[in-house]
């Protein structure tokens, strides 16, 4: 069963969980996708295991995977990837969701937590060389609950309207939801056959200590009102006068 916290998600924010940009959908009831799209979920790990409603991983040593197969979707450069995860450890590269395994089939790209907590996601482009673009919200706290979500449109006009990053720290009501842009010159992604892996690269350098409770990933980018966890008053207000469109939220292009 899901912990209480998630009370605080509103009937729209429910509403979104089937929303038609939606290729995958992970609740960890069990390691089925819930989307009706198939991208089950396999674990070749010592140390994942399911319990509470929860993908719970107990070492930072291991390295096997859980994962997906590879597929077209993965590739998609315009897409919106959101988690609900606690982190136990805030001093290491931590794999939250990631297109870029330990190995020779190809890295696009890594959607984490720095060496410092900080959410980052680090891109494979298809030419040029591997960067990672880091938020600009402060480390996250160990053992706490967050909602943290990536938007990316590598096909924007502008390098500043590319990435976008989201985060709500759940353990606390009506907490400020926080968003971050970040910028990069990438338009595409390097070629990969790799499977879609959860809390690890295959490599124990990063990999997460921690739990998930959820995560989403949709081939659009999604508006505030279509994401997992809603964005609590004032701040839809005051994010709305400003402009969604300065912050980088922009639909897929036709």
């Amino acid at each position: 069963m899901k912990s209480p916290l998630f009370s605080i998600i509103p009937a729209i924010a429910l509403a979104a969980l089937s929303h038609a940009g939606t290729v995958a959908h992970w609740q960890f009831n069990d390691l089925n996708d819930s989307s009706g799209n198939g991208h089950h979920l396999t674990n070749n790990n010592t140390v994942a295991s399911l319990g509470g409603g929860r993908l719970n991983f107990s070492s930072t040593t291991a390295t096997g995977l859980v994962s997906t197969p590879d597929s077209a979707a993965w590739d998609d450069t315009s897409f919106t990837l959101e988690a609900i995860v606690s982190v136990s450890s805030t001093t290491s590269l931590t794999s939250i969701v990631t297109h870029m395994t330990n190995g020779t089939d190809g890295r696009q790209w890594f959607f984490g937590t720095s060496e410092t907590g900080v959410p980052i996601v680090i891109i494979n482009p298809s030419s040029g060389t591997e960067a990672r673009i880091t938020s600009t919200f402060t480390g996250l706290t160990a053992g706490t609950n967050y909602y943290l979500g990536l938007s990316l449109n590598l096909g924007a006009a502008s390098a500043a309207d590319r990435v976008t990053f989201y985060l709500r720290d759940l353990s606390v009501p009506d907490s400020p939801f926080q968003i971050s842009p970040g910028s990069t010159n990438f338009t595409g992604f390097a070629a990969s056959s790799a499977v879609l892996a959860i809390g690890s690269t295959g490599h124990s350098s990063s990999r997460l200590n921690g739990s998930i409770d959820e995560i989403r990933f949709s081939d659009t980018n999604l508006a505030l009102n279509e994401l997992l966890v809603a964005v609590p008053e004032p701040s839809l207000a005051a994010l709305s006068a400003i402009g969604l469109a300065s912050l980088g939220l922009r639909r897929r292009r036709a």
